[in-house]
């Protein structure tokens, strides 16, 4: 195998190059197709960087998927307090008919006395009220 091909393969891919942009660069220059194939095949054939930026992707898009979805889980947990599924669970307490309702206190009427200046010796006014509605 022509060392300076497998060089420059290895050069290509650690700048990032991918394997394709690698193949069509050799072709320009009139490597043949059966050499640029040998020396792809004896260096692994895949790009090393390539591969393990997609390992780092798919790492990457797993925990972001996992966290939307611990987000989703605690969020509902914790919003949910106190609401639909705890209601449901409390005792239902009946409100007393108005007939059920102990009667209302009696209270004593009041009694008011007022004097009115007049040109009598004494003029009283006497008034008596009731409470209501209580």
């Amino acid at each position: 195998m022509y060392q300076p091909l497998l060089d420059y393969i290895k050069q290509a891919r650690a700048a990032g190059m991918k394997d394709s942009q690698i193949r069509q660069e050799l072709l320009k220059v009139n490597w043949g197709r059966e050499h640029i194939d040998e020396a792809f095949k004896s260096l692994g054939g895949v790009n090393k960087t390539t591969s393990l930026k997609i390992i780092i992707f798919i790492v990457l898009g797993v925990l972001l998927v996992g966290f939307v979805a611990f987000g989703f889980w605690y969020g509902r947990k914790y919003f949910n307090q106190g609401t639909t599924d705890n209601n449901a669970q409390k005792e239902s307490v009946a409100l007393p008919a108005p007939s059920q309702a102990p009667p209302k206190e009696s209270l004593p009427p009041t009694t008011t006395e007022f004097t009115v200046a007049s040109s009598s010796p004494s003029a009283t006014i006497n008034s008596t009220t009731t409470p209501t509605g209580l």
